[in-house]
């Protein structure tokens, strides 16, 4: 079972939200299922110049209690935070608090795991802590707890790391709260990269040297660390690698960060071709969104920069025969022709893409395509489309389409965008066109180097996405993931064409073959690959090969996609031809390429290549069925007792609702019973966190949870404790052995034991 948000345990009380966690005690019995302390908001801030991180944590606990409390405030702080100084606020009052060792603070986590039975501590083993008693926590009342605290950063291979630790996921008890964090940076050399590997995280560069990021949710439970890498750099265009192994497999991530504000001598001059689909089906807000689009990139062309428009229903008609300068008086005709456009006719897709071709000379050439249907006029095999496409693009025209609504075909608006090195959209009923495409245009409005590749050397890379390499825009910064065979020192060297000529920039590397307890980088490469896996399964047919491959990457790695969700149910060892079996019969043998469905997956996809998960529909889960006790006062007792877990049970209500064999919120997704600890995936199966590929072969011995073997095996494992801090059932490998974690099992350790676990 996974640590629940309260415990309540005859004389302890204990409310934790990931890093930051109030022991509250003693606690009268029995004690009201009303009356717990619950989180409202959470607040992280921190200011970073050059190397020196201030970070402002601020908590507001609401006591639901009517009497005040008193507790123990505790705050892990990671082994490799060298923290100069620290204040601890409760309300307005300075209170003092201590900073204890390594050796202090395992005690304590202990002390805590064996009088709660529950290990949510257990993943700070190694961490120092501070520890601070707060009074009071105001009866019916909110309470807030601030804490700042200063550390120096360090830096690798040119990278500063900032890591603010949320532990593992756990949920607030009010379903629901205010989660922020804000970095302000602050660089005497210009910033370059500013790259988080775990949250999708805005960037607000507002020079050179300053930079704000954000990331603020209204979420019912985070979890894992928020880790933000940056850079600074002289350079115009500069290049930081990261590395890191798992299970003998060596992996890379590479950030090529340009100059985040250039002169116009530096960007690019390009040829842009706006092709907007003005056929009757987007009569009303959709043609309205789709000409302001285009009159916002327009207006943010630069001076140097060519354009030209296209609006075809089941005719083609052209702004000018030529691509035209963007100068005051041709964009003022063109704003004139955009504002003409009506929507009417049927959608002659072939045509218009025939004529935006033909039109481009040598240079940078982009090709925004927007369309909401199906070829119904002229050719209408998108196969035979494709092939005149790839016949006609002899000056490597870069196509960027939008498909609007579901009624398109995402098969050939995929392939038409990955056949001419750009990139496909949609924009769904709800989504804004405007808002899309304006935002799209923003980034690739300043390009800065064409025609890419990366060369790395004495390096033997292999599996590198994004592939092929895309433009690089000014502000903008391109992530390439891969795989390596070994450990080299190399230079790494970018090249591309600026202004018609090849410019290459040189960078000393080292791939590096150690590894961290992050793992954050091979799942990052697994979750690109899966795209494109998918991507071929989608445009090309599955093939076993595929098939299987998707399907030992979402094991190993804990990517779940909606063909191999089935994994978290099925035992983990299920044999692999029967799992593969599954996901072929999943897979099917068509995708869908229009429809809702086929937006989604397609739209899933591109999340997959650019490194982001994608979150899957929730699914009805039966709750466990506690033993309940007859009559509402001795259900009360039992939970004022404990021996009901509050993750399932808060209220007589839900009490009741379980006794019938539902949960009062019923639906889980997939990721719900998927965990990342460590640089190992579990599933939650039957109540048990299983590692997903531990091998069965290996000696199995059973410990039992909270025992002195259990600890034991903690001193001489510390890594363990991410894992037993899932619950109080795991199971994981632990070197030559096996470890099932249990109510039952071995209460002390061999010698023998002990040795195959050194």
């Amino acid at each position: 079972m996974k640590k629940t948000t309260l415990n309540v345990i005859l004389s302890l009380v204990t409310f934790s939200l990931a890093h930051a966690t109030i022991i509250i005690q003693p606690m009268p019995v029995p004690y009201p299922e009303s009356a717990w302390v619950s989180l409202q908001d959470y607040s992280v801030k921190t200011n970073i110049s050059d190397q020196l991180a201030t970070t402002t944590v601020e908590l507001a606990y609401y006591n639901h209690a009517n009497r005040n409390l008193e507790g123990t405030f505790l705050f892990p702080i990671p082994p490799e935070a060298a923290i100069s100084k620290f204040y601890l606020y409760v309300g307005n009052e300075e209170v003092p608090a201590e900073l204890l060792d390594e050796a202090q603070a395992r005690s304590i986590y202990e002390n805590i795991v064996r009088q709660r039975k529950d290990p949510a501590l257990l993943e700070y083993a190694g961490y120092n802590l501070l520890k601070a008693r707060v009074f009071p926590l105001v009866a019916w009342g909110e309470t807030k707890i601030k804490l700042t605290y200063s550390q120096v950063l360090k830096q690798s291979q040119g990278l500063c790391e900032y890591r603010f630790s949320f532990g593992q996921e756990d949920k607030m008890s009010t379903g629901g709260g205010n989660l922020s964090v804000q970095i302000s940076l602050d660089s005497k050399i210009p910033l370059k990269s500013i790259y988080s590997p775990t949250q999708d995280i805005k960037v607000d560069r507002r020079s050179q040297h300053q930079a704000r990021v954000t990331w603020q949710e209204r979420v019912r439970s985070i979890g894992g660390d928020f880790t933000l890498f940056y850079s600074f750099s002289g350079q115009p265009i500069a290049f930081n690698l990261l590395t890191d192994s798992q299970s003998g497999e060596n992996f890379f991530l590479a950030l090529v960060s340009p100059e985040i504000a250039t002169d116009a001598t530096k960007v690019l001059p390009k040829n842009v071709v706006f092709i907007l689909d003005s056929s009757g089906s987007m009569r009303g807000e959709k043609i309205k969104q789709a000409k302001e689009a285009l009159l916002f990139c327009l207006g943010n062309l630069n001076p140097q920069d060519e354009f030209n428009l296209i609006d075809f229903d089941d005719q083609v008609r052209m702004f000018s025969e030529t691509s035209l300068p963007a100068s005051r008086q041709e964009l003022k005709r063109a704003r004139r022709f955009v504002e003409q456009i009506e929507a009417e006719g049927g959608t002659n897709i072939a045509g218009a893409l025939k004529s935006g071709l033909e039109s481009f000379g040598e240079g940078l050439n982009y090709l925004i395509f927007l369309t909401d249907g199906l070829p119904t006029v002229g050719e209408r095999n998108v196969d035979r489309i494709l092939s005149e496409v790839s016949s006609l693009n002899s000056t490597k025209v870069r196509i960027f389409d939008f498909g609007v609504g579901y009624d398109v075909n995402t098969y050939f608006l995929d392939k038409l965008a990955l056949e001419n090195s750009g990139l496909s959209d949609y924009v769904t009923p709800e989504e804004n066109i405007e808002v899309k495409v304006s935002n799209f245009y923003k980034n690739i409005s300043a390009p800065v180097l064409a025609d890419l590749s990366l060369d790395f050397g004495r390096a033997e890379v292999f599996n590198v996405y994004p592939s092929p390499l895309p433009d690089l825009f000014a502000g903008s910064q391109l992530v390439v993931t891969g795989r390596f065979r070994e450990g080299a020192k190399t230079t790494a060297v970018l090249s591309g064409k600026l202004n018609g000529r090849w410019k290459r920039y040189r960078y000393p590397v080292q791939f590096s073959t150690s590894s961290s307890w992050q793992k954050v980088i091979p799942k990052i490469w697994a979750q690109r690959r899966i795209g494109f896996l998918l991507d071929q399964i989608r445009l090309s047919g599955q093939s076993p090969e595929l098939v299987q491959e998707v399907v030992d990457l979402s094991k190993k790695f804990g990517i779940m996609t909606k063909y191999t969700s089935f994994l978290v149910d099925v035992d983990v060892q299920m044999p692999v031809a029967q799992a593969y079996d599954q996901a072929h019969v999943r897979f099917g043998t068509h995708a869908p390429v229009t429809g809702e469905k086929a937006v989604q997956e397609s739209k899933d996809a591109a999340k997959m290549r650019a490194g982001e998960a994608v979150v899957l529909p929730p699914q009805v889960v039966k709750a466990e069925r506690p033993i309940i006790e007859k009559g509402e006062t001795a259900n009360r007792r039992r939970i004022a007792s404990g021996n009901i877990e509050h993750s399932t049970v808060k209220t007589i209500d839900e009490l009741l609702s379980v006794q019938q064999g539902f949960t009062a919120n019923p639906t889980k997704t997939p990721q719900d019973r998927v965990a990342w600890v460590g640089g190992k995936n579990f599933f939650l199966q039957n109540g048990i966190w299983k590692e997903s590929d531990y091998d069965s072969l290996k000696e199995k011995i059973t410990i039992k949870a909270y025992s002195p073997a259990y600890f034991k095996l903690l001193q001489l494992r510390p890594e363990a404790g991410k894992y037993l801090s899932l619950g109080d059932r795991v199971i994981f490998e632990a070197g030559k052995l096996t470890i099932e974690i249990s109510r039952e099992g071995l209460e002390e350790l061999q010698p023998s034991i002990i040795e195959k676990l050194k």
